[in-house]
């Protein structure tokens, strides 16, 4: 269905209305004062649109916030001030004014420990943890990931923590290099993700960073050449691991490229030029230009 130019504006705007329908004003009579009744009905309303507005109107969005933020202000919503203030550490993170966002989250987190709300503070914690990364603080992301995922699973919240195994798991491997602590988070990730029908695209980039980290060792730059820390036992481990997988050619391109690396690293240049090559030849066809240009690099 087409829908006309001014109609558009009317479709935007009436989310915004609905939710302030929500805020029970009474009659509006002639030579009486407006009174409006707050109420948690309304600002659950107002709580439901905003967050639904965030990414595809966030002028709307915000406009709603100060609405919610009025309404719970005045009859002492806890729930409302935590979506307030969490939504608030979004629009600030986006803005990459990440101590503003940080700010922010930590007035979520007070409203969320009000309420003892678990699913609250772990969706908070989340959030913090990506702004700590943005910011290089990694052993914090670290730290604020697991102190989600241990509330989701007080919570059984299977999905969630299994989705936080894989972000803890790939932190560390690229951050603090324990692959032993790594390791850990992978196997608690990968008991659930095989049970799992469908693609298994994110097991597969777990065990390519993996077998990655295991050809690097410490040395960040050894994309470029041999490595005194090349483990190949279990760098051949975790890529057969992957390529047992079914994937698309985006994935397999990505593990020919770490195969090729691990032949590099084996001294076996024929056989690096020759899957490198069918890296290339993957990463264009799939329009991946800038890593086949690596891939030219680390070849030459």
């Amino acid at each position: 269905m087409k829908i006309h130019p001014h109609k558009k504006i009317i479709y935007i705007a009436l989310p915004i209305l609905i939710a302030a329908m929500a805020i029970d004003a009474t009659a509006r009579q002639p030579d009486r004062e407006v009174h409006i009744q707050y109420s948690i009905e309304a600002a659950d309303e107002l709580i439901k649109t905003m967050n639904a507005l965030q990414y595809a109107n966030r002028d709307s969005a915000l406009a709603i916030r100060e609405i919610l933020l009025d309404v719970s202000t005045r009859i002492g919503y806890n729930e409302g001030l935590r979506n307030v203030w969490n939504f608030t550490g979004i629009v600030e993170h986006g803005k990459s004014n990440y101590h503003e966002a940080l700010s922010a989250y930590r007035k979520a987190l007070e409203f969320a420990e009000l309420d003892d709300n678990r699913w609250g503070l772990a969706n908070i914690y989340g959030n913090m943890a990506i702004t700590f990364r943005e910011m290089s603080l990694n052993e914090l992301d670290i730290e604020y990931k697991k102190r989600a995922m241990e509330i989701f699973q007080e919570l059984g919240d299977e999905a969630q923590v299994n989705f936080l195994n894989v972000m803890i798991a790939l932190s560390i491997m690229t951050d603090t290099r324990n692959l032993g602590e790594a390791e850990r988070y992978v196997r608690d990730a990968e008991a659930y993700y095989l049970k799992q029908e469908g693609p298994q695209i994110n097991l597969i980039f777990l065990y390519n960073g993996l077998a990655t980290m295991y050809q690097l060792g410490p040395d960040v730059n050894a994309y470029l050449y041999k490595t005194d820390h090349f483990n190949a036992d279990s760098s051949a481990y975790y890529l057969e691991k992957a390529f047992s997988i079914p994937t698309s050619d985006f994935a397999t391109s990505h593990l020919l490229s770490t195969k090729a690396r691990h032949y590099l690293n084996m001294g076996d240049y024929a056989k690096s030029i020759r899957t490198g090559l069918d890296a290339i030849e993957l990463l264009d066809k799939t329009g991946q230009k800038v890593y086949s240009g690596w891939m030219y690099v680390i070849l030459s």
